[in-house]
This record gives structure tokens, C-alpha cells and sequence, in this order.
């Protein structure tokens, strides 16, 4: 994992891409307060039986966790679905486009 963690640090590194930074910095953000909360949750529930209020807000009927599937309209759970397939069958635009088409974009 280390060597991983090594790799992302050197591309990390080597962008000036500001847009994409913060995309990077965002999902991992959003990573670490998903674990965070869920240790704080696991810490909890050690203690108590009953949920605390965030904890039940986010969850539904007990100890089941909503699905966020459940949470997207019929359009936007069909088109992540078209994409997971999309990916699963390695349709994939590669980064390098994405970048040009969001310079293109910057352009106007």
C-alpha cells in the first residue's frame, strides 16, 4: 500500500491542475469523514443501543444504511448504470481527453 500511497503522492506532485486537485482533495475529504463517522459511529453503538441523531438520520429502519441509489431519480440511476457498464466493458475516456475538452471549455 505504501508504494501506492508513493505513486499518488508523485502525480499528486507533478500536476498544476487546480480543478483536478481539488477534485482529488474533495473525494478523499470525503473519504476520510465517511470513516471518521463510521468509527464514531462503531464507538457509539459500543455504549449505547440507541443510535445517535446523525447516525439515524443516515440510517433507516435500524441498522440498515440507505442505499444512495435509492436517493437518485429513475434518469440518474439509469445513467449510473449505463456508465458502470460503460466502465465494466473499458469505455472509458482517458484522462488526457478530459483534460482537453476542459481546456476547450476554459477557452470560452
Amino acid at each position: 500500500m505504501s508504494e501506492l500511497k508513493n505513486k499518488l503522492h508523485e502525480l499528486i506532485d507533478s500536476t498544476n491542475d487546480t480543478i483536478f486537485l481539488e477534485n482529488i482533495y474533495n473525494a478523499l475529504k470525503h473519504n476520510a469523514d465517511l470513516n471518521k463517522r463510521d468509527s464514531l459511529d462503531d464507538q457509539s453503538s459500543e455504549h449505547s443501543s440507541e443510535p445517535n441523531e446523525a447516525k439515524a438520520s443516515y440510517q433507516r429502519g435500524g441498522n440498515q444504511r440507505k442505499d444512495f441509489l435509492a436517493e437518485l431519480s429513475p434518469a440518474q440511476l439509469a445513467d449510473h448504470h449505463k456508465a458502470n457498464d460503460e466502465y465494466e466493458r473499458v469505455e472509458t475516456i482517458p484522462y488526457e481527453v478530459i483534460l482537453e475538452i476542459y481546456k476547450r471549455w476554459e477557452g470560452k
